[in-house]
């Protein structure tokens, strides 16, 4: 039901890499063959120039503002009637671009684009494509970098692929231009990211360490959103805890906790042993480079086999400390208090070692943990300050979103009037939901930061447009497919927006050979009168 020449298209583009290296040269050659052919016979350009040997302005392939096509005059010269064969020609660029320079664009590149820097029309860049390169396009579909390339030098000139990245690039050199200095660096708490498979105990021992009662709240009893707590060990030394999701489609989260995170707690159930999930967390921890703690718990019930799990972990490389190797290994249980007090003096020994220190004098900067809407409050996100303190009334760049601070609350929903290093903390001030994992940054140039913002958004829309402009053979099978089964159409809507994509992505790969499933709209909030 598609035309021709997108079909045409798409099996092109689907080839094997061999067969489009071999076209890919071809192309060169006949690209070589046009222009030597163009030196041997140049062609007039302007508009009402005597073509050699013809009537003034009668030659068609001189007319036109400065430009001509190469091939398409219809009478070359001046007999009546007289049809001559076709000569190939090259486009003039504008006056006002200088053909002896390169061309810069950044990437994605339309032929919109193109166009524009080439300082040529549109309908002529179209030809090339279509004409020399076999490449079917409109004025709004992107180009892959080897087609504008080939493109540029169709028409004799040069391309530079550039990211542009400038305005951004500048915020964030003079945000780091403010080092710290060495006096006002004081010692931070540890951040430590609780990881493990799904009901092994994780909140529970939190609960235990907190002496709260999370994982009652928590649908099914398991944990859907990155929790963060601050805690006081009976010491007087404070902790910084991320409870993370244990369930397989919260993978996202899972990295995201432990990327931030200064030292890892992995759980282990002492009855259950290793799990894929349970590996799949030791290797977000390795590749974070963050020192692993593991908590066997669980040790208080009837099946529990600690030895077994310390085995299955040393077969994994975290070889324990009581068999000569690096990693301390603590068997608790969250309903006796059984290893907690042990379990925390471990975690400070490790944050003793690696001498955690912050400026709390510095503009704030640190992760986005979580993202979510509420009718009382709007937008609120879940900040993990890193480095510096986030005081009320901050301008703070977040993604593509730029807002002023205007309330700030603890873990405890508390309202404090400042947040230091390490510290999870719940703003409200932003105009839109961040995405979760995105760094924060507190400027003081409002102007700039909504310019990098702005610049976000632009370069955001433009890749997806160019997915979705690019057809190949796959996308037009799957186009074709879609037409001949049932679609099941979803509107998905969530509390918070760290769970908007896993969720999204555990729909989207329920497969069945009579029924696609279509995620259609997915936000964050109520399902409103507008989603039906």
């Amino acid at each position: 039901e598609l035309p021709q020449e997108v079909r045409s298209d798409a099996a092109r583009r689907s080839r094997p890499l061999s067969e489009v290296e071999a076209e890919r040269n071809l192309r060169e050659r006949a690209l070589q063959n046009i222009r030597t052919r163009a030196a041997r016979s140049p062609v007039g350009g302007g508009r009402g120039e005597p073509h050699r040997g013809g009537r003034h302005g009668a030659g068609r392939s001189g007319g036109g503002t400065g430009t001509a096509w190469p091939g398409f005059g219809r009478r070359q010269g001046g007999g009546k009637g007289k049809l001559l064969p076709k000569k190939k020609t090259t486009v003039a660029p504008s006056p006002t671009v200088d053909p002896s320079k390169p061309v810069v664009v950044s990437p994605p590149v339309s032929v919109k684009d193109l166009s524009q820097a080439l300082g040529i029309k549109v309908s002529d860049l179209l030809r090339v494509l279509m004409l020399d390169l076999k490449v079917t396009a409109q004025i709004n579909s992107f180009l892959e970098n080897h087609v504008v390339e080939l493109a540029a030098e169709a028409l004799g000139r040069k391309v530079v692929f550039k990211e542009t990245h400038e305005a951004e690039e500048d915020l964030l050199q003079e945000i780091q231009d403010k080092s710290s200095k060495p006096e006002n660096l004081v010692p931070r708490p540890p951040i430590i990211t609780v990881l493990g498979h799904v009901d092994h105990g994780k909140t529970s021992l939190l609960d235990r360490i907190r002496e709260a009662n999370v994982a009652e709240g928590e649908a099914g009893g398991i944990t859907q959103h990155i929790g963060a707590y601050r805690v006081v060990t009976q010491k007087g030394q404070e902790i910084t805890v991320l409870d993370t999701p244990g369930h397989e489609a919260f993978t996202q989260m899972r990295a995201r906790g432990a990327q931030v995170t200064d030292i890892a707690v992995l759980v282990v159930a002492a009855d259950d042993g290793v799990m894929p999930t349970t590996e799949e967390a030791i290797n977000h921890a390795r590749a974070a480079e963050v020192p692993i703690v593991v908590a066997i718990n669980k040790v208080d019930k009837p099946g529990a086999n600690p030895m077994r799990a310390m085995q299955q972990l040393a077969s994994l490389g975290l070889n324990p400390e009581e068999w000569g190797g690096t990693v301390g290994m603590v068997q608790t249980s969250a309903v006796t208090g059984q290893g907690i007090q042990e379990l925390l003096d471990r975690i400070i020994l490790e944050a003793e070692v690696l001498d955690l220190k912050a400026d709390p004098t510095l503009p704030a900067q640190g992760t986005v943990l979580e993202a979510k809407q509420t009718p009382e409050e709007g937008t609120v996100v879940t900040f993990l300050v890193q480095n510096g303190s986030l005081k009320k009334g901050d301008n703070v760049l977040c993604g593509a979103t730029v807002g002023r601070i205007r309330l700030l609350k603890d873990d405890l929903g508390r309202t404090i009037p400042k947040a230091g290093p390490s510290w999870p903390v719940q703003v409200v001030g932003l105009p839109e939901l961040p995405e979760a994992g995105e760094k924060f940054y507190v400027t003081k140039d409002l102007k700039k930061a909504k310019e990098v913002a702005e610049k976000r958004k632009e370069q955001e829309r433009e890749k997806r447009l160019a997915e979705k402009s690019i057809v190949t053979l796959e996308t037009l099978s799957e186009q074709l497919r879609k037409k001949q089964i049932q679609t099941l159409r979803v509107i998905l809507k969530v509390d918070v927006k760290g769970s908007l994509e896993p969720l999204r992505q555990s729909i989207t790969e329920l497969k069945h050979e009579e029924v696609d499933v279509e995620v259609l709209h997915a936000a964050v909030g109520a399902v409103t009168e507008a989603d039906v």
